[in-house]
């Protein structure tokens, strides 16, 4: 309807994202048009400026480019819990508004995860309460349940992962793939949290200190520092590898040297 309206039609040419539904390009089809895709930046996924201007032409009728995701317009930061008593999410809510306190209001505290909690059932209805109380109901977003790459691309545009739990019984993904993704990391100093053995890029605070927290957010919302290029974290894996190769041939030799000591 929007390219009827515009009077897009034969012979016209409509640039839009290469990463994009396919609904998008029906659209231009559709009125006779041609699209013309233009590729995305390998760090961010997001509108490479060079390559739109380099495919626009004197047949050029439209640039067609996506609403933002999830309605965010401005910088965010994210956690991706479910809504579950320990994933300590009052912490978070606080910490932020110290934060905003900083920053002026310009940023946006996006929340993730199943909004029920089996052992404490209130546990979501008590966070709607807390947002009221600090009058943040238009900085915090609750997306609920979302599908796993939309929430993998919320972590890459953050501004950092926020994982303020108070207790975990084992890996929590979240945490990994913010690391995974070159994405900054603010993270609870549990004992679970302290195994992150990659720790370029993550932020440790006292576990249920707000202050704490703030004082991380704070940080990482003035750090000028880029993130890593694709080619970077293809590396890290491999880096990770040797770390972890290194560690076991360490422990072998250890064994090998006590079990000589014992028979010498």
């Amino acid at each position: 309807m929007v390219n009827l309206l515009s009077g897009v039609g034969p012979g016209d040419q409509v640039i839009v994202p290469s990463l994009t539904y396919i609904a998008s390009v029906s659209a231009i089809t559709y009125v006779g048009a041609t699209p013309v895709f233009f590729d995305s930046t390998s760090e961010t996924w997001q509108v490479n400026p060079k390559d739109v201007l380099s495919k626009v032409t004197d047949k050029t009728r439209a640039i067609m480019v996506a609403t933002p995701f999830y309605g965010l317009q401005r910088m965010y930061f994210v956690a991706c819990n479910q809504f579950w008593i320990h994933k300590n999410h009052t912490c978070a809510l606080r910490a932020f508004r110290v934060f905003l306190a900083e920053f002026d209001a310009r940023y946006d505290l996006v929340l993730t995860g199943e909004t029920f909690d089996y052992g404490f059932p209130n546990y979501f209805d008590q966070i709607k309460e807390w947002i009221r109380e600090l009058k943040l109901e238009v900085m915090v977003r609750i997306l609920g349940h979302i599908p796993k790459e939309h929430q993998i691309a919320l972590m890459r545009d953050a501004v950092s992962v926020i994982q303020p739990t108070l207790f975990e019984g084992g890996q929590v993904g979240a945490s990994y793939e913010a690391i995974g993704l070159g994405v900054p990391l603010i993270v609870s100093d549990i004992p679970y949290s302290k195994e992150i053995q990659d720790k370029e890029g993550v932020y440790f605070f006292r576990s249920g200190d707000v202050g704490d927290l703030a004082s991380q957010m704070i940080t990482v919302g003035q750090s000028k520092a880029g993130r890593p290029d694709v080619e970077a974290l293809r590396n890290r894996p491999t880096r990770r590898r040797q770390m972890f190769g290194d560690f076991l041939s360490d422990r072998v030799e250890q064994i090998v040297d006590g079990a000589s000591n014992y028979y010498a």
